[in-house]
């Protein structure tokens, strides 16, 4: 900010919204004649000078939305002309000067979203002049000062969110002349005072999220210029009254009152909001006595969508109020909103923006739900049990150049199941400190009642007022919410039109031409009938090593769990599928017997292999055989691929398995050669550990084929760091599919692989116990990786 030499004379300086960087010249302070300085809207940095001191003919001093830091200078109090004062949406630190208190001239005091700290000064008892005080989005601790009951001229008080104190609100009584009050958040206990009927110029009240106790005057209904009321998440009793004024936006939930709606309550949408929701759910209780989904996925503020995991996003275009609860034709889900957005007279409740995300679904991210206060979501009718939860979030208010556009921030609190999981969340700062970029924030929830509760609630914090009044608040894109159980209720929902992971593992396809499980039961029967000298325990783990077995699957394709044996079907049965293996049902035959088309009793149809007694196939031969029905290609036939750590040591399957055998086999392309080759040195037998031992020392380039000529060497890099995170030990710490494929083609960034995985410091710490030369095992992990069904994605030699 530069300064043109000015007279004394000077007493109008005006500098607003024109991006203005740096800090605030010295020569300013010198115009000691100035009685209206604009500073507002610019992105000027450091300190406030001790220098203003000198300005004392100043009445109108504007210095809020800028990136002022420091203390604020005690020499502010030496302003005694002052009558406006903004020091709003900067990051100042520590406390309010107790010098301000000599401001008695002071009309207009703006101090929300400055950083201040610590208690209200007893001395701005002196401030009986004021008419407008903003004081949110602060540190403030203590009460509510009783001496701000003497602020007879006040119309409008915002203090909300302070801390570690307990206030009343027996300063209101003689406050009549207050237009708006929002006292949110404040730990404010006592009872509404029974005179609150004579604030007949009142037309906003926020007391919401406090502890006030008792019934609701019934005056409060009948305040002629009352439009706005929120006293929910409050512990009051009582009825609502009979009648009431033309109030439209009410919200009186999460208190104590009684379930009998008056009249006008019927009709109007607090009557859902009111009834549904608290811990009395009466109309949920044909949901809690019959559970009819097991998911739900949410497009906050936009159109259904179907993703590129083919999970189904409802819509959610509806549009909200000040006081909102909707609910979807499905019965599924709900949602309710809760406060006013500042000095806006039209407020929008929806964003959109046409921007293109780091994501494959970046339509998902341009539209969000936004609110000033409380946002809820509720997922309705679900059957009880384990959830993971996803939200899905983009800021797209705030401009990613330095300007005052771009100082806004956007901070709010998560609930999930009331518990507070994310406090002082910011979309942007989660980002890497940028906007237009896609995050995503998973969470695992327990319903208990039949329905989930995700809370966004706005305590105060972040700017209000940036890049326009009313960008603050909770705003969300997206919601899914899928089961960690095996469902018993609900149809195939989330998963569109097709397996969300294509995995399927051991289980007899349905309308499959071939079925590779019957062939390993029937092998194993014919084994153990013709005395081929396997016993049934070492068949069963050599079926285990290859994971033939049931499979179980929730309703979307993901994989939960597994049984530890496979479907036995008797040789008498077999007959009969076969028409006691009637040559017209022959498909046909391999060097050790013929294979028949067969149709079980519950109409699945499967493909029986017959071996031949003079055959005498042996192990290598069974291996081979599983290898070479691994490479066939067709759409009933799913991969072979590697292992996962979860099953090969404690016996669990994850819907990331997948993921973890895809990480093997991208290391496989990259260094074409396989996972263990006993031919090479010692460190480099194992490729998971040679790839970590290469990554530690900045040596990835020597994991290269040494047969590729040309290379793009950050490529290269790309991809073993997208292999080493499926690779970690942790199911949730491996990304999805979807999100492995946008890594991949530079979509979005490679998230950060900081250590090596569990499996193989272990190994590390004692090889021998992980060496074999026999058939893959839980114990033998590391030496040979099992191999288990892989969809989705063909192994490349």
């Amino acid at each position: 900010m530069e300064m043109r030499a000015l007279g004394n004379e000077y007493s109008a300086h005006k500098v607003r919204a024109l991006n203005v960087t740096g800090g605030i010249p010295e020569e300013l302070w010198s115009l000691t004649s100035l009685t209206y300085l604009d500073l507002v809207r610019n992105y000027l940095t450091g300190p406030l000078s001790s220098s203003i001191a000198n300005l004392t003919q100043m009445q109108w001093l504007g210095l809020g939305v800028n990136a002022l830091s420091g203390e604020v200078p005690k020499e502010l109090g030496k302003l005694i002309n002052l009558t406006d004062l903004s020091i709003s949406s900067n990051n100042f630190s520590g406390s309010l000067p107790p010098e301000l208190g000599n401001l008695i001239k002071l009309e207009r005091l703006f101090f929300h979203s400055s950083g201040v700290s610590g208690a209200i000064p007893p001395t701005f008892a002196t401030l009986q002049n004021l008419q407008i005080v903003w004081g949110s989005d602060n540190e403030l601790t203590g009460s509510i000062p009783e001496f701000i009951g003497n602020w007879s001229k006040l119309s409008n008080l915002r203090i909300s969110d302070l801390s570690n104190g307990s206030s009343s609100l027996t300063f209101l009584k003689d406050m009549t002349s207050l237009n708006t009050l929002i006292l949110r958040n404040n730990n404010i206990s006592g009872t509404i005072p029974t005179n609150i009927g004579d604030f007949q110029s009142l037309s906003q009240l926020d007391l919401s999220f406090n502890n006030l106790t008792g019934p609701i005057p019934d005056s409060l209904f009948n305040l002629s210029s009352l439009l706005y009321l929120f006293l929910g998440n409050n512990k009051l009793t009582g009825t609502l009254p009979a009648l009431k004024s033309p109030l439209l936006h009410i919200d009186v939930s999460y208190n104590q009152l009684s379930a009998t709606l008056p009249s006008w309550a019927n009709n109007s949408v607090m009557a859902t909001r009111f009834g549904c929701i608290p811990e009395n759910l009466p109309c949920l209780g044909d949901i809690r006595s019959s559970p009819k989904y097991s998911d739900f996925a949410i497009n906050c503020g936009g159109p259904e969508i179907t993703s590129s995991s083919q999970i189904v996003y409802e819509r959610d275009n509806e549009t909200l109020g000040p006081a909102t609860y909707y609910e979807a034709s499905t019965k599924r889900w709900a949602v309710s909103n809760v406060g006013l957005f500042n000095e806006l007279n039209d407020p929008q409740y929806t964003s959109f923006s046409s921007s293109q995300f780091n994501t494959l679904d970046s339509e998902l991210l341009q539209t969000a739900q936004i609110s000033p206060g409380s946002l809820r979501y509720f997922g309705l009718g679900l059957e009880n049990g384990n959830y993971n939860v996803a939200l899905e979030f983009a800021e797209t208010a705030f401009l990613n150049a330095p300007s005052w556009k771009s100082h806004g921030r956007r901070v709010f609190d998560i609930y999930i199941q009331g518990n507070l999981v994310r406090k002082d969340f910011e979309i942007k700062k989660e980002a890497g400190g940028v906007s237009f970029k896609a995050v995503q924030i998973d969470f695992r929830a327990q319903v208990s009642k039949n329905y989930l509760e995700i809370h966004l609630f706005w305590a105060g914090k972040g700017t209000c007022c940036i890049p326009t009044e009313g960008t603050y608040g909770p705003s969300i894109s997206a919601i899914s919410a899928v089961p960690d159980f095996i469902p018993t209720v609900g149809k195939n929902h989330t998963s569109g039109k097709k397996s969300k992971t294509g995995l399927i593992v051991g289980i007899v396809v349905p309308v499959g031409v071939v079925s590779l499980l019957s062939f390993l039961v029937l092998y194993w029967f014919v084994l153990c009938q013709k005395g081929l000298g396997w016993d049934d325990d070492e068949v069963f783990g050599m079926l285990n090593a290859f994971c033939v077995i049931r499979g179980m699957f929730r309703h979307d394709g993901e994989l939960l769990g597994m049984d530890v044996r496979p479907y036995t079907i008797s040789y008498a049965e077999l007959k009969a599928t076969t028409e006691d293996f009637n040559p017209a049902n022959k498909l046909g035959e391999g060097g050790f017997g013929p294979v028949f088309k067969g149709t079980l009793n519950d109409g699945r149809v499967i493909a029986v292999k017959q071996l031949s007694v003079a055959s005498r196939q042996g192990k290598n031969q069974f291996v081979a055989e599983i290898a070479t029905t691994s490479a066939v290609q067709h759409r009933n036939l799913v991969k072979f691929g590697y292992l996962a750590p979860e099953y090969a040591m404690l016996g669990q399957l994850t819907e990331k398995a997948d993921v973890f055998g895809f990480g093997v086999v991208a290391l496989e392309i990259v260094s074409g050669r396989p996972n263990t080759d006993s031919s090479l040195e010692e460190e480099k037998i194992y490729l998971l550990n040679w790839t970590w031992h290469v990554r530690e020392n900045n040596r990835e380039i020597e994991l290269v084929d040494a047969r590729l000529l040309e290379f793009d060497e950050e490529e290269v890099k790309r991809v073993i760091r997208v292999a080493l995170l499926c690779t970690q030990t942790s199911p949730q710490q491996r990304p999805s599919m979807p999100r492995v494929v946008a890594m991949l083609s530079g979509d979005i960034d490679v998230s950060a692989v900081t250590s090596r995985p569990g499996y193989l410091t272990d190994w590390n710490s004692d090889t021998s116990s992980f060496m074999t030369t026999d058939t893959p095992s839980a114990e033998n992990y590391i030496a040979h990786i099992s191999v288990h069904q892989r969809g989705g994605y063909s192994k490349c030699n």
